[in-house]
């Protein structure tokens, strides 16, 4: 039976790639080794920008450049990579974890330990 976790590892993996894509592509765009005309990257931001683009007017607002909104995109997929599986595996969402079963006693310390690479959820 497929368990949440393994659901939150799959989802959080592709989130990654696909805000790695768009930063590799946004950057090879801005160092012109990618033509911005090109279909490939303008098949990237018009898939992208429905989200770079409010990322953009809150890093003006915060005083930074708009430029770098792709990179900020990654790390923030990253770091909610990070927090997406925990919050999954220590049972936190309440009905959603486990399919509907309560978290065992215990459950968080083990999934500190997976984290670590020790055991599985």
């Amino acid at each position: 039976m497929i368990e949440v976790i393994q659901i939150a590892r799959l989802l959080v993996a592709v989130v990654c790639l696909g805000a790695a894509v768009v930063g590799l592509t946004h950057w090879a765009v801005k160092a012109k080794k990618l033509s911005p005309f090109g279909g490939f990257a303008r098949a990237i931001r018009k898939v992208s920008d429905p989200i770079i683009k409010p990322l953009e007017r809150r890093i003006v607002r915060s005083g930074g450049n708009p430029v770098n909104a792709p990179w900020w995109l990654f790390w923030i997929v990253v770091i909610g990579g990070l927090v997406f599986p925990e919050l999954c595996c220590s049972g936190l969402w309440g009905p959603w974890s486990r399919w509907g079963m309560p978290p065992r006693p215990g459950h968080a310390e083990s999934c500190a330990s997976w984290w670590m690479g020790y055991s599985d959820c």
